[in-house]
């Protein structure tokens, strides 16, 4: 039976270190079992994942409060991609000029 798993570990100073562990089982003998395999440090790779998912719960969180916004004031905005020539429109400005919802107009060149 491999392994391949992750531990999560509270070090005496407080710090929380994250481990993964891969090994491949070998027999080495009648009833003697051997693992050949690695430990790696992955708690660079956890951190960055927790902080990038943070961020995205963040941002999720800000554009809903703005689209409340607009739609409490009656405004809303528009992103204009030059570089696509594509001009992208937020859901209560869609409603303000009755446009279909969240539809990329393509501008004329």
């Amino acid at each position: 039976m491999d392994l391949d798993f992750e531990h999560r570990l509270l070090m005496p100073d407080g710090d929380i270190r994250y481990l993964h562990v891969v090994a491949h089982a070998g027999n080495h003998g009648p009833g003697i079992r051997e693992y050949i395999g690695i430990v790696s440090d992955i708690t660079d790779r956890k951190r960055a994942e927790d902080e990038r998912q943070a961020l995205a719960s963040a941002l999720q969180q800000s554009n809903a409060r703005l689209e409340e916004a607009q739609r409490l004031a009656h405004i809303g905005h528009y992103e204009w991609n030059l570089i696509e020539n594509r001009v992208t429109y937020s859901d209560e400005l869609c409603r303000i000029y009755a446009i279909p919802p969240r539809k990329a107009l393509l501008t004329q060149r």
